[in-house]
């Protein structure tokens, strides 16, 4: 029910490299420059010299081939279910630890690029923890912009993604412009805390380098500081929310507003609409979202999570006030049998591929093939069953 291409595979490396390259598979075809050559076991006579890199299903390969690429310290993987990967995927393949990273799946509609694990914010229920936040470890820029240069220009949507992109600064500008001038045909989605978007000078300088074609997320966790600054541990980012997403909503920029809906926030979900109705009329759409349960939200578990049950009277009040209002609103994150079946037309299906599940009983439902099914780190929780349509 899901899509099991692994994000990483591991094999037995050939010279101590890495290399980023986009994957042509079977074949001599695509620019040797940018390629990296992946034959499976009944193609390896198709081996042509010149690729930055190779991966190879046998687990051994003839003496000929292997003197060459060792001798050129050509970087290169043995060993590898080379179904796991389809022409115009670009992976990183890194011989020092024996692994392939997926940075992009060319048959996925919607590809993530993270671009830091590091965030100003240290949101109760953040699917990271604090531990994963505070290690110093940007992606590097050259790393991503030579990603985003090898996808194809046809690529259909992608998300720029952190811990905080806005703490790269003028090493996001790059990335954008890079976005901005390749895959010119895309359509983007950036997730941020908005916070950075408090000063008039970066709003003026990211509109100048943001691709056409973006929609710029926020969330926003309650419809007072006191709610929403407790929510992302941090005194006064409602003010510089809230006045960011204002100034981005002025001047005409593509808003999505996103409520995570928690125990702490969600008898406030009405205040949160009126919020955004008073504030932000022409926001292009607000999402409300079930919890992932992962990092900051398992250790905050008490003080966070809900049953899914519980939250449909709030849910549904707010989001009918908001389509009178004339403002597109969504369900994300919700099994259909967790929704009122009059809001089924605006209940999304938004788990990424990776990370959604189903339980047994689904397998009953009528509506199974429309439905987001589940978290993967919530099945845990016994409370949150399956019932079947």
């Amino acid at each position: 029910m899901y899509n099991s291409r692994p994000r990483m595979v591991k094999g037995k490396s050939i010279c101590d490299r890495k290399v980023i390259g986009k994957v042509i598979k079977n074949s001599k075809l695509g620019k040797k420059e940018e390629c990296i050559q992946v034959l499976s076991h009944d193609y390896l006579e198709l081996f042509e010299e010149g690729y930055i890199g190779y991966i190879f299903e046998n687990e051994e390969i003839n003496t000929k081939i292997e003197k060459h690429l060792i001798q050129n310290s050509i970087p290169s993987i043995l060993g590898v279910k080379t179904g796991f990967f389809l022409y115009d995927d670009v992976i990183e393949l890194n011989s020092r630890v024996n692994s392939i990273a997926l940075l992009y799946k060319s048959d996925c509609y919607e590809n993530t690029i993270v671009v830091t694990n590091q965030c100003n914010s240290n949101c109760i229920m953040c699917p990271d923890s604090i531990a994963i936040r505070s290690i110093r470890e940007n992606v590097s820029i050259k790393k991503i912009k030579t990603l985003v240069s090898l996808i194809n220009n046809d690529a259909k949507f992608i998300c720029i993604t952190g811990g905080e992109p806005t703490l790269l600064k003028l090493g996001l500008f790059e990335i954008l412009d890079e976005c901005k001038t390749i895959l010119f045909n895309t359509h983007f989605i950036m997730l941020t805390n908005g916070r950075m978007f408090y000063y008039e000078s970066y709003v003026k300088e990211f509109i100048k380098h943001r691709p056409d074609n973006m929609i710029i997320a926020i969330p926003i966790h309650g419809h007072v500081s006191k709610l929403h600054d407790s929510i992302t541990q941090s005194k006064g980012s409602f003010k510089q929310t809230i006045t960011g997403v204002k100034m981005l909503h002025d001047i005409g920029e593509n808003i999505e507003i996103r409520v995570v809906l928690s125990k702490m926030n969600y008898l406030y979900l009405t205040d949160i609409a009126k919020l955004i109705i008073d504030k932000f009329p022409n926001t292009f759409r607000v999402n409300f979202m079930a919890m992932e349960m992962l990092g900051n939200a398992v250790v905050n578990e008490s003080k966070v999570w809900i049953d899914l049950d519980k939250l449909q009277i709030e849910v549904a009040k707010a989001s009918r006030l908001l389509i009178e209002n004339g403002i597109n609103t969504y369900l994300y994150n919700f099994p259909m049998c967790y929704v009122d079946e009059r809001l089924w037309s605006i209940t999304m299906n938004s788990i990424s591929e990776n990370k959604i599940r189903y339980r047994e009983e689904c397998k009953e439902c009528k509506v199974i093939n429309k439905c987001g099914g589940f978290f993967g780190s919530t099945m845990r929780f016994k409370s949150l069953k399956a019932k079947p349509i």
